[in-house]
């Protein structure tokens, strides 16, 4: 029997995650993505490729330190700098 990794942080941010593949990563949605899973494990773009896209659609620049943490935390970091940018604009 297969064992898989667990998924409960990936899927507490499900429309977060819905959001990435449908706006960011147009290669392939995968199947099946665990809280271990690293933005290297759902893309085979370049890092300087997935930081332009990153860049694009967040509106924030990711250091290669950030592609290197779990999915989950680095999709939760884009969404939360974007809600946060978006804030100090409309407060301007």
């Amino acid at each position: 029997m297969a064992e898989f990794s667990p998924t409960g942080e990936i899927r507490r941010i499900q429309p977060i995650v819905d959001e990435f593949f449908e706006s960011v990563i147009h290669e392939f949605e995968p199947l099946f993505v665990s809280d271990e899973a690293k933005i290297w494990d759902v893309s085979t773009e370049t890092a300087e490729q997935l930081t332009e896209r990153l860049r694009n659609y967040y509106g924030y620049s990711v250091t290669a330190q950030e592609l290197d943490l779990p999915l989950w935390q680095l999709l939760i970091r884009l969404d939360s700098n974007r809600k946060a940018s978006a804030f100090r604009g409309k407060a301007q």
